[in-house]
């Protein structure tokens, strides 16, 4: 009967994408978020369209975030930052980091879930961990205010290789954090709300809140396209994705204007579009072809999921008990 279990739960791991280890839960895994709630780290079970939250695997916790489809993150908590490992395990664990952390507002990572890059909008700042998800290695924090503007968004590449931050103020555009020589600039924009590279590395793409369009920069030449965003006054996010049909697509959401674009990568044309019952907050990786839109900030409030596979569709995990399992 135990071996019977554990290949179940090896391939209910190996459908999800992430590690077949020891499971805690039977069914299959979309993927692990932070529950502010409950201030704990919980898994997405089962398909988007009929997914419940899980128990909690870790609480305590001021904040945390994951490794899109990887089982490993950080949790934040008194000034402290851990790295925690094995969420899809029965034996997840905790290291904590050496250093005083401050709680950041988000965490962006690389594909590869190799580095995070801690950043807060209002403290102006971006820090970096790199060698995930071993011991860890943080950078220190470098304070953006030297620029005359204000951080406004945060992207990194699959590698972890190239950084990109937004700035507004004074000094607006899109930079590329460079070595020991700061930020350089790509390209201006006056107020880059959203930033996400491409899979590959060789784009960076931006949306604006202030000329309202989405920008594709290429690395290869330096040069951009730029494309109307025009029925979205309120943009947050822009990202990547590959449609059902396996096409190139970019997302584009906004906020009050509570939507969803779609948008061809190869020429810019606008595709589709949802009418969404909520604001979305983010447009964040969870599964292979899933998005974070929206996160609980209340114990009553659900999640919200967009998906690109087997269909474009978004969805609700509704709230569920949780139980501290690691302290």
């Amino acid at each position: 009967m135990n071996r019977t279990r554990t290949l179940l739960a090896a391939i209910f791991f190996l459908m999800s994408g992430l590690p077949a280890e020891s499971a805690q839960v039977g069914g299959p895994i979309e993927g692990f978020t932070f529950d502010a709630p409950t201030g704990s780290f919980r898994g997405v079970i089962g398909v988007p369209g009929s997914a419940s939250l899980g128990g909690a695997i870790a609480d305590g916790f001021d904040q945390g975030s994951v490794a899109p489809q990887r089982d490993h993150g950080l949790a934040f908590r008194d000034r402290g930052c851990n790295v925690i490992t094995g969420l899809s395990s029965s034996d997840a664990s905790l290291q904590l980091l050496a250093g005083d952390f401050a709680t950041p507002e988000a965490v962006v990572w690389s594909g590869d879930g190799s580095l995070a890059v801690l950043f807060s909008r209002s403290g102006n700042w971006i820090q970096t961990v790199e060698g995930l998800p071993g011991a860890g290695a943080p950078r220190p924090a470098v304070d953006l205010s030297f620029l005359g503007g204000s951080l406004s968004a945060v992207a990194v590449d699959r590698s972890g290789r190239r950084v990109a931050i937004g700035i507004t103020g004074d000094s607006a555009g899109v930079y590329l954090m460079t070595e020991g020589g700061g930020p350089v600039l790509l390209f201006n924009r006056s107020k880059p709300v959203g930033l996400a590279f491409s899979d590959d590395g060789s784009q960076l793409y931006a949306v604006d809140g202030v000329s309202l369009e989405g920008t594709a920069f290429r690395f290869a030449d330096f040069t951009w396209n730029s494309f109307s965003i025009d029925g979205i006054s309120d943009p947050i996010g822009i990202r990547p994705a590959l449609d059902a049909a396996n096409h190139s697509v970019l997302l584009v959401a906004g906020r009050s204007d509570r939507l969803l674009r779609v948008y061809s990568a190869a020429d810019f044309e606008f595709l589709k579009e949802f009418v969404l019952d909520f604001p979305p907050a983010q447009l964040d990786g969870l599964g292979r072809h899933s998005l974070l839109l929206g996160t609980r900030e209340r114990a009553t409030d659900p999640l919200w999921l967009f998906t690109t596979n087997p269909g474009e569709a978004v969805y609700f995990v509704p709230a569920g008990p949780a139980s501290g399992e690691l302290q």
